[in-house]
């Protein structure tokens, strides 16, 4: 467990400055750790002035939840994931191995419902496609139709480790989730809508411990999410300074 105390935003900058947030390809060793720490800082950045601007601010890496948060007023539990079907993660750190120079990948052979496939089978399917494309490509709204069903599945599976015995539960308790099933051409007015929809069910279960607020890092964009709205938000800078 390590623990971190900020007496200044000048305190704090420099410790965000100095973190490495760098994430190796799949296929080069990537771990936890390195999500959670680009995830962290990029969420930091974002939002310190506006709702980390409290001093002393502590700050607590451990697990269940990965990160603690205290100031005088606060005391906050960040859990931090990432959207991406397992498949396709696995499907990605094949395509960096056999196609160092590039290759083509069709996500949706790989999406969050595809069917159990090993690692040789998963190869097959891109080497095909990289002799041709094989797939019937996206159609309609079926990009932001899986893309907000990804992101709903890590919110659900999360919800659950949050009501397991041994998380400990603060005062607020927030979901971070980096996005790594993303499209460049995603609709970002679109699934906000979709999301908003989705999210009122989500509140409404009062059985249950859920987490204050949701925060979807996808591109160049952040998704705010609460019991009152979603709120969509582009990143302005990453770096401090």
């Amino acid at each position: 467990m390590k623990e971190y105390i900020f007496n200044n935003m000048a305190e704090l900058d420099n410790f965000l400055n100095n973190l490495d947030d760098f994430v190796p390809p799949r296929s080069k060793g990537r771990k936890t750790e390195h999500t959670e720490k680009y995830s962290l800082k990029s969420f930091f950045l974002q939002t310190k002035n506006e709702l980390f601007n409290e001093f002393p601010l502590k700050l607590i890496h451990s697990d269940k939840p990965d990160i603690r948060v205290f100031t005088k007023s606060k005391s906050i539990g960040l859990e931090i994931t990432e959207s991406i079907p397992e498949q396709l993660a696995r499907a990605i750190a094949l395509l960096e191995e056999n196609f160092p120079e590039g290759g083509k990948l069709e996500p949706e052979f790989f999406g969050w419902d595809a069917p159990e496939r090993n690692n040789a089978e998963i190869l097959e399917i891109l080497e095909k496609s990289n002799e041709k494309l094989i797939g019937n490509g996206y159609y309609g709204n079926s990009i932001e139709e899986e893309w907000v069903q990804g992101i709903l599945g890590c919110i659900k599976n999360k919800t659950t480790k949050l009501n397991k015995d041994g998380f400990e539960k603060l005062k607020e308790n927030w979901l971070i989730i980096y996005d790594n099933q993303s499209r460049s051409f995603l609709n970002k007015e679109l699934v906000s809508d979709k999301l908003t929809m989705q999210i009122d069910k989500y509140y409404q279960n009062t059985d249950v411990y859920f987490f204050t607020k949701i925060i979807v890092e996808s591109g160049k964009y952040f998704f705010f999410i609460d019991n009152q709205s979603v709120s969509l938000i582009k990143i302005v800078a990453k770096n401090v300074g």
